[in-house]
């Protein structure tokens, strides 16, 4: 999945770079380089590479014109010094593009979160520690014999103190 597709996309990034790219360049090696270009979009958006923004969201033409940016310039990188000077101009607008998008991404509507909040159960700890309505267990035991709590022979079969 990516953003810029087909013929199309492949001729975006070859603009972007500003027709710097020689006709030989290999199509396969500018898809390649804008799925790199999503991957990258994917991870300042905090999305999963399965979940692209619809088409109907605002944020999609913006993540559009980052990955051909990425892509533009990883393309132009394969050439080395050659082309500095527009991968440096692609990098500063692509690290001005993801600043601006990290402040503005919508990663969860309050709606959502009050959905799942909902969804969850909350139960109370169960230890008297953690929860100040629990009591404390009385683990002291009664001798049967005798009544008496500091008894030490409550289960063994010395009883002759508690006759």
């Amino acid at each position: 999945m990516v953003y810029n597709t087909g013929e199309e996309g492949i001729a975006r990034v070859r603009l972007m770079a500003g027709n710097l790219l020689p006709e030989d360049y290999p199509d396969t090696a500018i898809e390649f380089n804008i799925s790199v270009g999503y991957s990258e979009v994917c991870i300042i958006s905090h999305r999963a590479l399965n979940d692209p923004f619809p088409d109907t969201a605002p944020e999609k033409l913006f993540c559009q014109g980052l990955e051909q940016k990425i892509a533009a310039m990883l393309c132009l990188k394969a050439y080395g010094p050659e082309f500095d000077i527009k991968i440096k101009e692609l990098r500063a607008e692509i690290d001005r593009d993801e600043a601006v998008f990290g402040l503005h991404v919508v990663t969860e509507t309050a709606e959502e979160t009050a959905e799942a909040e909902a969804l969850m159960t909350h139960t109370a700890a169960k230890s008297a520690g953690l929860n100040c309505a629990v009591p404390y267990p009385n683990r002291m035991k009664r001798c049967s014999r005798c009544g008496s709590i500091e008894c030490q022979c409550y289960g063994t079969r010395a009883y002759d103190h508690c006759v």
